[in-house]
């Protein structure tokens, strides 16, 4: 399984994204939108523009953390 996270600097959100992740012991790969590559990365291969925005073996996981956890097999 391969997570990417795609963040913003001072995004509450992104640090509780990356917070649950480690603590469940999810590897993941972040990627700042502050780099134009992968800003350009995620609105031409996901179609989303804000961060965070987590990846999930290439599918765009929307509805927050209970999606993010189903889609990484994490059961609440």
């Amino acid at each position: 399984m391969k997570v990417i996270v795609y963040t913003s600097t001072d995004c509450s959100a992104c640090r509780t994204v990356k917070e649950f992740l480690a603590m469940h012991h999810v590897p993941f790969e972040e990627r700042s939108l502050r780099e134009p590559q992968w800003l350009e990365e995620l609105g031409e291969t996901y179609g989303a523009y804000s961060a965070p925005s987590v990846i999930v073996d290439e599918q765009l996981v929307e509805g927050g953390l209970p999606a993010i956890a189903e889609a990484v097999g994490i059961e609440l």
